[in-house]
């Protein structure tokens, strides 16, 4: 009887211990696969902020001598030409307009900078300037500062949303709203398109939305995707309370 004793024993502690090694195993498992998924979105934040630097450095600064000249010319041309000089000068300042936007939303040392309530705000004002899309920012509590890295992802995921929008959904209404919580943060992106059966055999989620859901693992929110053909989409990230400090409106704007 004590052999018997003994042998379960044994047995419940080899047990015990193989558990804690397959759940240790399984945490750095999931660490290194994290590390791995923050190097990717570092790298191309890099890359980015690169591409900003190369649109505003060179791009932006050739469409501007083209419109100088643009303006030299108009002066010059005879009265019957000159609605075409004109019309030119009107697309190159929308390119200007439209690169620097660009530019920005490419790069993450400005968005950082700017806090990405203004920086969501500015990019509803870029779509709304496109007179295809109306958008609007709603703020719902008091705010709260999240991290910069954590402001980042959340526009981040917002930009990827807007695009998928712009790209598929054939709206012409997009809201976002922002929800301060006492324990969570909450971006509802909604869109009054054509919608999306995500229950049908034949829904595949694309590159699109696997980035949406690998920026809000990185800063460890949980992001839902709802839709009805016919009736829209909505994108909801939620952020635990754990990223969110104290108060302070004034660096949000």
């Amino acid at each position: 009887m004590p052999l018997i004793i003994a042998a379960t024993l044994l047995t419940v502690i080899v047990v015990f211990f193989m558990a804690c090694t397959l759940i240790l195993l399984k945490k750095r498992q999931n660490l290194k696969s994290r590390q791995h998924l923050e190097a990717l979105l570092e790298d191309r934040e890099h890359t980015m902020y690169k591409l900003s630097m190369e649109i505003h450095d060179n791009v932006n600064q050739m469409l501007n001598m083209a419109s100088m000249h643009m303006h030299v010319i108009e002066d010059g041309v005879y009265p019957d030409t000159r609605p075409v000089v004109q019309q030119v000068s009107t697309i190159l300042n929308t390119l200007i307009f439209d690169t620097q936007n660009i530019s920005h939303t490419l790069n993450p040392r400005y968005l950082k900078s700017r806090g990405f309530i203004n920086s969501l705000q500015e990019e509803a004002k870029w779509l709304n300037a496109t007179n295809r899309i109306r958008c609007e920012v709603n703020i719902e509590g008091e705010r709260k500062a999240l991290s910069e890295q954590t402001g980042l992802m959340v526009f981040r995921i917002a930009q990827e949303a807007i695009q998928n929008i712009i790209k598929y959904a054939q709206a012409d209404r997009v809201g976002i709203h922002l929800k301060f919580g006492d324990k969570n943060f909450e971006m509802r992106i909604i869109d009054n398109g054509k919608g999306i059966d995500t229950d049908a055999a034949t829904f595949k989620e694309g590159v699109g939305m696997d980035s949406l859901r690998q920026r809000a693992s990185i800063i460890k929110g949980s992001l839902g995707i709802y839709s009805v053909p016919g009736s829209g989409t909505s994108v909801v990230l939620t952020i635990p309370d754990a990223f969110v400090m104290q108060p302070a409106a004034a660096q949000e704007g």
